[in-house]
């Protein structure tokens, strides 16, 4: 309508670009491709939302980066175990590590987390239900959050996505402000790709079904229409799971079920290429 306004003035020149950085000039029916690049916080402001707090990928060293193969370690050495201490579902337990800088979990099987947030350090002692026991200790800038609540899943996946040559800026724990009475205002990662935004939802595994809906709900009040969605898990997806992705337009891939062939790395990356520059395509 715009366009059928405006096209018979003269020295009007009409451009339109699409969500794939090409601009196509209606005037001369020339294509370009735009180079230019927003940073992160910007595309969100333009999208009508800012951002609370966030923490950048680069901020994370080396040593947080090693420390996701202790914690794997330790997980494989007694899934349940290691949940219990560093998952812990227990209001009073989580109102605890919230409030002490120093603390202790144990469990009846004398297994133990203990923290300090000063020195930024974790020890762990797990004892299995053979009765062996691994000893860790986690010293790193981000060795709590690395630790507890699975944050060492998201910071794996982050890592991942850093060597993916389209991913521009990395930003992770991203807070907003609480819109429309949205259930969740927080994205574990946010990926720029230079002309648009992949938001990312990292569970190692999927216990409710309705954290999809809220992680559409999510994407949608604060990404826009110009981002897209990946849900991704360490475990493998049910069936019912990924129909429920597919029908929200939400990407999913499970780092278990993504084959023998390629790399896990190598595989997210296909798929991304496969459909992320396809959304919205004018």
């Amino acid at each position: 309508m715009f366009y059928e306004v405006f096209k018979g003035l003269e020295n009007v020149e009409f451009i339109y670009i699409d969500q794939n950085n090409n601009m196509y000039n209606l005037t001369t029916n020339k294509v370009e491709h735009v180079k230019s690049q927003l940073n992160t916080e910007l595309v969100l402001k333009l999208n009508g939302t800012h951002i609370v707090s966030s923490t950048k990928f680069r901020e994370y060293t080396p040593d947080d980066i090693r420390a996701i193969d202790v914690i794997k370690e330790m997980r494989n050495f007694d899934y349940g175990e290691f949940n219990e201490l560093t998952i812990p579902n227990d209001r009073t337990k989580k109102d605890q590590f919230e409030a002490t800088d120093i603390g202790m979990f144990e469990t009846w099987n004398e297994s133990s987390v203990r923290w300090d947030k000063t020195h930024h350090k974790v020890e762990l002692v797990i004892n299995d239900k053979h009765g062996k026991c691994k000893k860790k200790t986690i010293s790193s800038p981000h060795a709590l959050h690395i630790t507890f609540f699975s944050g060492w899943f998201e910071l794996y996946v982050a890592n991942m996505l850093s060597s993916w040559k389209y991913a521009k800026e990395i930003i992770m724990n991203v807070k907003f402000p609480y819109k429309n009475n949205n259930p969740k205002n927080e994205i574990d990662i946010i990926v720029n790709t230079g002309n648009r935004l992949l938001f990312v939802e990292c569970k190692t595994q999927i216990y409710d079904i309705t954290d999809l809906d809220k992680f559409r709900t999510a994407v949608k009040n604060y990404g826009g229409m110009g981002c897209k969605s990946l849900f991704i898990t360490e475990g493998s997806m049910k069936d019912t799971a990924a129909e429920k992705c597919e029908d929200s337009n939400i990407l999913c891939f499970s780092v278990k079920d993504c084959g023998n062939l390629l790399s896990v790395q190598d595989a997210l990356f296909i798929k991304l290429e496969q459909e992320l520059f396809e959304i919205n395509k004018k």
